[in-house]
Formats: structure tokens, sequence, C-alpha cells
């Protein structure tokens, strides 16, 4: 009877610390996971963005886009791009960048850069803006207690500015750093978006639609050649994709009726958008201006 008790209290013994190693060996296993799951959470909210693209890209630490921009001094202003403050920059090797500080810090804001930075990474055309690289830094809010963040696109300095600074210089230009086109710059820059165009429809796959081809979205480089830029509302489209969009996008004046009203998106939509640029280049008038009344003048 002695020698069965001592073996069934072994046994009993060693079950309760089987049971016991296997529910701590349980809890620190969960807790392990629960705070990798918490990690990936929070690297997922903070670096969500940081996704590399497939083609090469640069990102920039946002001390360098500081020192470039000297802290985006207002000597350094460049113009307003589409949703976001455009600065001149000088990099440590010596080149020429356009800094765009994007506006948007909350999920457009997301949409757009991510949109923005995976098209045009991948884009290699003599007539589009060169993508150089970006960054994408948190900040915190003296408003609230998150943290959002703020989103930087280096693009390759077009000395000329855009082709609306050209053709409708305001009183602030300088008449002697904007002059006016000759006919032979004016049908080379139409040569060069038209040839931007066909490499965006039907050089690429899937097809990219730019969306908001005007006169403020075609700048021009050293040689006052056509380049077509900002992104901000390109599209992908593919044959198995449906062309029609419940959200339309664009410019008042140079969207296109079955775009504006049904919203049926295809390759026609950036040519007609093209058409109205090439009337303002040949007739010198916008395509939508505001009468002193505040009524707007076709």
């Amino acid at each position: 009877a002695l020698v069965l008790g001592l073996i069934v209290a072994s046994l009993t013994f060693l079950v309760i610390m089987l049971l016991g190693l296997g529910f701590c060996f349980w809890c620190t296993k969960r807790r392990s996971v629960e705070n990798l799951l918490a990690y990936a959470d929070l690297q997922e909210q903070s670096f969500s963005l940081r996704l590399r693209p497939n083609a090469v890209l640069t990102w920039f630490e946002f001390e360098d886009l500081l020192m470039a921009t000297n802290n985006f001094s207002p000597q350094n202003f460049i113009g307003r791009g589409g949703f976001g403050l455009v600065y001149k920059g000088i990099l440590p090797d010596g080149s020429m960048v356009a800094v765009k500080r994007l506006e948007e810090s909350d999920s457009q804001g997301d949409a757009l850069f991510c949109s923005e930075v995976e098209i045009v990474s991948n884009l290699k055309h003599r007539n589009l803006v060169p993508l150089k690289g970006c960054c994408v830094v948190d900040e915190g809010n003296e408003n609230h207690n998150f943290e959002y963040r703020r989103r930087y696109l280096v693009h390759e300095y077009m000395p000329n500015g855009s082709l609306e600074d050209h053709l409708f210089p305001t009183k602030l230009d300088n008449q002697n750093t904007k002059k006016s086109l000759t006919w032979s710059q004016r049908k080379s820059i139409i040569l060069d978006v038209a040839n931007a165009l066909v490499y965006l429809h039907f050089g690429v796959q899937p097809a990219v639609f730019h969306r908001d081809i005007k006169a403020t979205n075609i700048l021009l480089d050293a040689d006052m050649r056509g380049r077509v830029g900002d992104f901000g509302l390109a599209k992908r489209s593919s044959e198995s994709m449906s062309h029609l969009n419940t959200k339309v996008a664009g410019t008042h004046g140079y969207v296109a009726p079955e775009y504006a009203f049904y919203g049926q998106l295809t390759e026609k939509s950036d040519v007609y958008s093209f058409g109205v640029v090439i009337l303002e280049i040949m007739c010198g008038r916008k395509a939508l201006e505001m009468s002193p009344s505040g009524t707007p003048v076709f």
C-alpha cells in the first residue's frame, strides 16, 4: 500500500508539473504573439507607405530635404502644385530638385501619395518629369495627441517653370525670364506632350490615364521641351478592368464631357484635355476665365 501510494503521488505530482509547465509555456507564447502582432500593427501604421516599388527609387532622409531647401524657406518657394507646395532644393551632389510637400495627412493623402509614387516610379520617358525619390516622416500635431505623416516627393528640377507661366504670365512674373513662346517652341511643346500621352496610353501595361492634363502640369526643362508632371490623380487601367469610375477627378474646363457626366474614363479623356491645352497654346487664352462678376467665361 505504501509503495502504491508513493507511485500514485509521484505520477500525480508529475502530471501537475507537466500541466503547469504547459500552461506557463502557453501563456508565454500567447504574450509573445500578442506583442508581435501589436508591434507589427505599429510597424504597419508607421511604415505602410514605405513599401518600395519595383523600380529604383531613392528614399531621402528628412534632414537632407531640410538642408536642400534651406528649411523650406520662402526664398526657395516655387509655387503650388497638385495637392502641395513646391520648393527648389540643391542636393549634396549639386543637382537641383523640386521638392513637393503634400498637404493631405489623412487616408486620402495616403492614397494619393501611394498612387503617384507607384505609378511615376515605373515610368521612364523623356517627356515626363522624372521622380528622383520621396520621403515620409511622422510629425507630432500640436492640436492633437496623435502623429500624422508628412509626405514629400522629389522631382528633377525644371528651370523654365510651367507652360502656364509662359502662356499667361502674371503681373508678379519677371517679363525677362517669362518671355513669350515662339511658334516653333509652341509646336515643339505640343509634340512633346503628345509623345508623353502616347507612352502613357500605349507604351506601358497597364495603361496610365493622367486625368489632369493642363498647362500648369506641363513643365519646361532647360531646352524648353515639354514634360508632363503631377501624377497625383493618375489611374491605371487594363483590358480586364472596367473604365467606369464613380468619382470624377480633374480640373474644370479640361475634363471630357463623357467623363464628367457619366464617369467613363478612357485614353480619350486625356486626349480631350490635351486638345484644350492646344487651344490655349494657339490662342493665348485660358480655357476657363472668370469675369469681373465671378461667373466663368469659356
